[in-house]
C-alpha cells in the first residue's frame, strides 16, 4: 500500500522531488514537491511506468541489484532534463528492501552549461584564428605562460605545448625576460600602462622578431586569480622597411649636401688648375711648381668625382656588358695593387648574365671593395680576396619585389667589420682606417653608384670570420655590346683663326680664367655673368658671336634656357656648356643636336679649346 508523506513532513520542504520503492520496485511513497510535479494527490497514482514515464526504472534496478548508490544519472524528458541520485534501502539485518531516489530539475542549468561551452569553444577559436599573437600569463607562477595562440606560435617559432607552462628567459632569453617581466609587473599595478604598445626584439626558433605588445590584467574565473594577456603584432617587417627608408632618407640628405660642395669646389678647381695650366707654359723654375699644382688638382677631381657619385649627380653612360667578362679582366688588371702575401682569385658564376650599365663606373666600385679587403687584411697571414659572380634573385629598393640579379661579391678572410659600426659603414666620410689612410668616401660613392644602376649592396660580416660586400644589379634581357665612344678632337686652335665667343658664367673667377683662356689662342670674349644678359648681348650682336660658351647653371637665367632662346634665332650657334654637375641632362635637352659639347668642370684649356675647334670646325690643319 501506497505511503503518503505526513502533512508538514521535512521531506515535504525539501526542494526536490524524492520518492521510494519497494523490493519489487513499486513506488510506495513520495514527497509533495513530486506528487505536485506529476499533478497527483495519492503516490498509488504512480503505480507502474507513471513516475517519470518509467525512465527512472533502470537506475532503480541498478541500485537494488548492486547494492551500491547510482549518482547524477540524468533522464530527458520532453521539455526538461533531470538528475538522479539512488541509494539502496536496508532493514536492520543490512539487507536491500527497496531504494530511494532523489530527483532535481536540471534543464536550466544543462542549458546554461551548454551555452558556457559553447561559448568557450567560441571564444577558443576567436582567439586561434586572431590576425595577431595573443597570450596569457600567470602572476602567481612567476608568469609561466597559459595560454599561446597560433598565431604566436607562427610569429616566433615556439608551438603552444612548447610555450605553456614556460617563462619568457625559457623562450627569449634572460635579458630580453627581464624588460618583459618588469613591463608584466606594471600593468598589474597600473593597468592603464599595459596601453601602450611596447617594442622589444626578441630571438626565437624564427629569427630575430621585432614585435609590439599591449596587455590588460585579465581575471579568470577558473583559476581565480587575475592573468596578463596581451597582444602580439609583428612587425619586424616594418621596422626593416622603415630602417631601410630611414638610411635612404639621410643617405639623399648627405649625398644633397655632398653634391652641392662637390659644384662648389669644381668652380675654385677651376680657377686654380686653369691659373696653373696657364702659368705652367711659362718657361723658368716656376713652371715645376705649377706642374704639382695640377696635379695635386687632378687629385682634387678625382676626389669631387667620387662626392659627385655620391650624391647621384655625376652622369654615366649605359651600354649592355657581360658580367664574367669585364670582372674577370679588371680582377686580373688590379692584381697590382693587392701586396704580393695576399691571394686575390676570381671565381666566376654569372655564365653568360648580361647587365645594362657604366662598367667604368662599375669598376670603380670594384676597385673600392678591393681595396678596403686589401687594407682589411694589413698583418694577416694567408690573406685572401674572393671576386664571385652569380645569378639570384634580390630585393633592389625597400617595398620592391624580387628580381633576377647579378651578384657581384668581394670577400676576405679579415677580421671583420665590429657590428656597432656595420649600419655607418656607406655613410660618407667615415672610415675606421687611421688618419690619412682613406677618406670615406670610397664605399659612400660606392653605394651610390651601385643605388642609381638600380641595384643594391649589402655587407655581411662577422667579427673573426671576415666581411663580403654583395653587389646586386638587375639583369639586362638583351644582349652584351660595345657603344663607340666619340671623343673630342685634341687639336689646338692656332691665333689667327680666332673667334668671338660669348661668355656667361656667374662665378667671377671662373669667369677670368676661362676669359683668359680664349684669349691665349686669339679669341674675342664678351663676358656676361648670367644667361639674361648673355641673352641681351646676343641680341645687340648676334651677326659677329660664332659660339656661346655657357655655364649650366646661373642666377636669372640658367645656360640652357638662355640657349633655347638664342637657337630660335641663329639656330646653327654652336655652345659649349660647363657644369660641375652631370652634363647628362643637358644632352638629353640637346638630343639630336650635333654643335652641342658639354664639359666637366674643371675643364683644362686644351679641353676647352679642343671642343671650340670641333663645333666651329676651326682648327689647326
Amino acid at each position: 500500500m501506497a505511503e503518503t508523506v505526513p502533512e508538514g513532513s521535512l521531506l515535504d520542504l525539501i526542494p526536490a522531488m524524492i520518492y521510494w520503492k519497494d523490493a519489487q520496485l513499486v513506488t510506495v511513497g513520495a514527497n509533495r514537491v513530486l506528487l505536485e510535479d506529476h499533478g497527483v494527490l495519492d503516490p498509488g497514482e504512480l503505480q507502474g511506468d507513471g513516475l517519470f514515464h518509467g525512465l527512472t526504472r533502470a537506475f532503480d534496478a541498478r541500485a537494488l541489484e548492486t547494492g551500491l548508490p547510482v549518482l547524477e544519472g540524468e533522464i530527458s524528458l520532453s521539455q526538461r532534463t533531470l538528475s538522479l541520485n539512488i541509494v539502496p534501502r536496508r532493514n536492520g539485518l543490512g539487507e536491500v528492501t527497496g531504494i530511494v531516489g532523489t530527483c532535481f530539475d536540471i534543464t536550466e542549468s544543462r542549458r546554461y552549461r551548454e551555452q558556457l561551452t559553447r561559448r568557450r569553444d567560441f571564444l577558443t577559436g576567436l582567439v586561434e584564428a586572431l590576425p595577431v599573437g595573443f597570450f596569457a600569463k600567470d602572476p602567481s607562477s612567476d608568469f609561466s605562460y597559459r595560454i599561446w595562440n597560433r598565431k604566436m606560435e607562427e610569429i616566433f617559432g615556439h608551438s603552444a605545448d612548447g610555450a605553456v607552462d614556460s617563462r619568457d628567459w625559457q623562450l627569449f632569453g634572460a635579458e630580453s625576460a627581464e624588460r618583459i617581466a618588469a613591463h608584466d609587473r606594471e600593468v598589474l599595478d597600473s593597468p592603464e600602462t599595459g596601453r601602450i604598445p611596447r617594442i622589444y626584439r626578441l630571438k626565437c626558433p624564427a629569427g630575430q622578431r621585432t614585435v609590439s605588445v599591449v596587455r590588460v590584467p585579465l581575471y579568470d574565473d577558473l583559476l581565480e586569480t587575475t592573468l596578463v594577456a596581451g597582444v602580439v603584432d609583428d612587425i619586424t617587417r616594418e621596422n626593416q622597411l622603415e630602417d631601410q627608408l630611414r638610411q635612404a632618407q639621410k643617405m639623399e640628405a648627405v649625398g644633397r649636401l655632398a653634391g652641392g660642395v662637390a659644384h662648389d669646389f669644381n668652380n675654385l678647381l677651376q680657377v686654380i688648375m686653369g691659373a696653373a695650366e696657364m702659368g705652367s707654359l711659362a718657361s723658368g723654375e716656376s713652371r715645376e711648381y705649377f706642374d704639382q699644382v695640377l696635379l695635386a688638382g687632378e687629385k682634387a677631381m678625382s676626389l669631387t668625382r667620387q662626392l659627385l657619385s655620391f650624391s647621384r649627380t655625376e652622369g654615366f653612360t649605359r651600354k649592355p656588358f657581360e658580367v664574367d667578362t669585364r670582372v674577370g679582366e679588371f680582377t686580373a688588371m688590379v692584381h697590382r695593387i693587392v701586396e704580393a702575401s695576399i691571394s686575390l682569385e676570381f671565381l666566376p658564376g654569372a655564365g653568360g648574365a648580361v647587365v645594362n650599365g657604366d662598367p667604368f663606373q662599375l669598376e670603380q666600385v670594384l676597385m673600392n671593395l678591393i681595396v678596403n679587403a686589401r687594407d682589411a687584411l694589413e698583418g694577416v697571414e694567408g690573406g685572401r680576396i674572393a671576386v664571385s659572380t652569380s645569378v639570384s634573385e634580390a630585393v633592389c629598393s625597400a617595398g620592391s619585389e624580387p628580381v633576377s640579379c647579378a651578384e657581384i661579391s668581394v670577400s676576405d678572410n679579415g677580421p671583420g667589420v665590429p657590428e656597432d659600426v656595420q649600419n655607418r659603414i656607406f655613410e660618407p666620410f667615415f672610415t675606421t682606417k687611421a688618419q690619412g689612410r682613406g677618406t670615406g668616401l670610397g664605399l659612400a660613392s660606392s653605394y651610390a653608384i651601385v643605388v642609381k644602376h638600380g641595384g643594391t649592396i649589402v655587407l655581411e660580416s662577422s667579427p673573426g670570420e671576415g666581411s663580403a660586400f654583395r653587389v646586386f644589379l638587375p639583369l639586362w634581357a638583351g644582349e652584351a655590346g660595345e657603344n663607340e665612344n666619340r671623343s673630342p678632337s685634341r687639336k689646338g686652335i692656332s691665333a689667327d683663326s680666332g673667334l668671338t665667343i660669348l661668355l656667361a658664367e656667374d662665378e667671377e673667377m671662373v669667369r677670368e680664367i676661362v676669359k683668359a683662356m680664349l684669349e691665349s689662342a686669339g679669341h674675342r670674349v664678351m663676358e656676361t655673368s648670367n644667361g639674361r644678359q648673355a641673352l641681351e648681348v646676343f641680341r645687340a650682336n648676334h651677326d659677329r658671336i660664332d659660339l656661346a660658351v655657357f655655364d649650366a647653371m646661373m642666377p636669372e637665367m640658367n645656360g640652357r634656357d638662355a640657349y633655347d632662346a638664342i637657337l630660335r634665332t641663329a639656330p646653327d650657334l654652336p655652345c659649349i656648356f660647363c657644369t660641375g654637375y652631370s652634363g647628362e641632362s643637358i644632352l638629353g635637352h640637346f638630343q639630336g643636336r650635333a654643335r652641342v659639347r658639354v664639359l666637366q668642370k674643371p675643364c683644362s684649356a686644351s679641353e676647352l679649346l679642343a671642343a671650340a675647334g670641333d663645333l666651329t670646325g676651326k682648327k689647326r690643319s
